[in-house]
């Protein structure tokens, strides 16, 4: 008679070895900006006011700074531009009072922020003065928003 025997030899596992693995990443400061359009309806004579935002969203962190171009003319004399080189002056402002011009360079008529990862609005309060003489039609004017970060 035979027997069997069955042996399963396994490896036997004394030692170990450990490396590491370099895992990085840069995150990169990015922002956006978005504008409402402001729309002041019918201008007769007497002053026409509306109330608009500027959308930025940039990462945590990131320091901003937004400025408004002055279109066809400056900051201090905006003027849309209408039928026969006709103009209709207005002015954007930052506050409800209508005391802070929106500038159209880094300076002091700028707005100077710091994102928090999520959209954050400044305001933009449009006036039309009183007292105007121009020619009936439709004005309009293009005003750019540059967001520095």
């Amino acid at each position: 008679m035979f027997s069997s025997l069955l042996v399963i030899l396994t490896p036997a596992l004394a030692e170990n070895r450990t490396a590491s693995l370099a895992v990085s990443a840069v995150v990169v400061p990015s922002c956006t900006v978005q504008g409402s359009a402001i729309s002041f309806g019918n201008y007769e004579t007497t002053p026409v006011e509306q109330t608009s935002n500027i959308g930025v969203n940039c990462s945590q962190g990131t320091a901003y700074v937004v400025s408004l171009g002055g279109g066809g003319a400056n900051a201090n004399a905006r003027q849309m531009s209408g039928p026969s080189n006709a103009t209709l002056s207005y002015a954007l402002f930052q506050d409800a009072s209508h005391s802070k011009l929106w500038g159209n360079a880094v300076d002091s008529n700028a707005v100077a922020g710091t994102g928090n990862g999520n959209l954050q609005n400044l305001p933009v309060y449009g006036r039309i003065p009183a007292g105007q003489v121009v020619t009936p039609g439709n004005y309009n004017e293009a005003v750019s928003i540059t967001l520095t970060y």
